[in-house]
């Protein structure tokens, strides 16, 4: 039981010592002619990997093949690609 009673005095003892804070009036103008604001931003996504068809001989034999190039052999071959997004 008094484990439990132990965050309730602490957060007693914090509300005792902190002392109150003071609230302060700011009275301020912007001048239209002189004052501006800007945001630039930018991201970049970096996509690394390969290609490679969905083809099997024997249980997809209407699927995709990937081939390196015009003549680039036969079956599927991964291609390596690398795609910025900017």
């Amino acid at each position: 039981m008094k484990r439990d009673m132990f965050p309730i005095a602490l957060l007693g003892a914090m509300c005792v010592c902190v002392p109150s804070a003071l609230a302060q009036d700011l009275e301020f103008s912007i001048d239209n002619k002189t004052s501006s604001a800007a945001i630039n931003a930018t991201t970049s996504v970096d996509a690394s990997g390969f290609l490679l068809g969905d083809y099997d001989a024997e249980t997809n034999p209407d699927g995709t093949q990937t081939r390196a190039g015009l003549f680039g052999g036969s079956g599927n071959q991964a291609i390596d690609t690398l795609t910025v997004l900017e």
